[in-house]
């Protein structure tokens, strides 16, 4: 299955442009509108290629994304009447993000249409979809970011521990990364940012290769010795595994939490330590399985390319 066809070149910019649109307004009802323009564009490219689950997915996708927007619609109508009533409506706007976003609590129709969308899909999905709704988030200024981290760091963790199926992993490990970037959000306005750029780029890396495998469960891994270990790095990176690049913004993060807060990075700890492992329980089949007289991947010169050079960067903090 191909990552990325011709035809998402029509929609794409109309996706770039509705998240700028987002990132550069100040009204409710722009941030809306962007919305809107995000799931318009977004809908035909998760419907590709067409058959009966990719449509499925994209209907049970439209379906929850509208509801969500008109819920969010009838708010920013009360927003623009009363702008007083703000903190009073905080509460339902975060709830609305959280649905559109797929994080925990309401996780569970994000978890089902991962398995039934193209790899390129999956990885706007996991990345790019996120930004809008976590703008909104950031701007909230209650007790339930820290609620939506503790939440998502713990059911993303520790669910993807008993999943057989790669897709699924990779899920359940988005929502540990968004328990990262909740609990940035308390530290910093652009903390976040920050992190979902360097997961964003970590997880591209992660799905050249699988996208090439093409394998849905842990034990079909069958590909050359070389793009095996490029994807165990790859996914160690991935996972935060020290001293490699994605290592770094939860260092960052660690360092900026207060004192108080010190139960938040012993959750956080733990469950990048979860993470490590059901990487490594992912990667353990690829690893073991012998690949003598199987042809190389065809990306593998590919992903070494990037993955090498973006690796030696960060040697240097071997040394501090």
């Amino acid at each position: 299955m191909t990552m990325f066809h011709h035809s998402h070149l029509i929609f794409l910019p109309l996706l770039i442009m509705s998240t700028i649109i987002a990132l550069s307004s100040t009204s409710w009802l722009i941030m809306w509108l962007s919305l809107e323009m995000n799931l318009i564009s977004f809908i035909p490219m998760i419907s590709y290629p067409k058959n009966q689950f990719f449509t499925k997915s994209a209907m049970k996708y439209f379906l929850i994304q509208s509801s969500s927007s008109i819920t969010f619609l009838f708010l920013t109508i009360f927003l623009a009447s009363l702008p007083s009533l703000l903190l009073k409506l905080q509460p339902i706007i975060m709830l609305v993000m959280i649905m559109k976003s797929g994080s925990a609590p309401f996780h569970h129709w994000f978890v089902t249409i991962t398995n039934n969308i193209s790899w390129f899909s999956l990885l706007l999905l996991l990345t790019w979809q996120k930004i809008i709704p976590f703008l909104i988030i950031s701007l909230m200024n209650t007790w339930m970011i820290l609620l939506l981290a503790i939440l998502n760091l713990i059911i993303g963790s520790t669910s993807g521990i008993s999943s057989p199926s790669t897709r699924l992993i990779m899920t359940y490990s988005s929502l540990s990364h968004q328990g990262w970037m909740y609990s940035s959000m308390m530290l910093s306005d652009s903390l976040w940012m920050f992190y979902l750029t360097i997961y964003s780029m970590n997880f591209i890396l992660c799905l050249l290769p699988l996208s090439q495998m093409n394998n849905a469960f842990l034990n079909n891994f069958s590909t050359s010795y070389s793009s095996k270990i490029s994807l165990f790095i790859s996914l160690m990176n991935l996972a935060g595994m020290p001293p490699l690049p994605g290592f770094i913004p939860k260092w960052v993060i660690l360092e900026m939490i207060p004192p108080h807060l010190i139960f938040l990075s012993l959750i956080l700890i733990t469950s990048a330590t979860i993470s490590i492992f059901f990487y490594m329980q992912m990667t353990n089949p690829a690893l073991t399985l012998s690949a003598y007289n199987k042809p190389l991947m065809k990306s593998s010169l590919l992903i070494k390319i990037i993955l090498y050079p973006y690796i030696l960067m960060f040697l240097p903090l071997l040394f501090l």
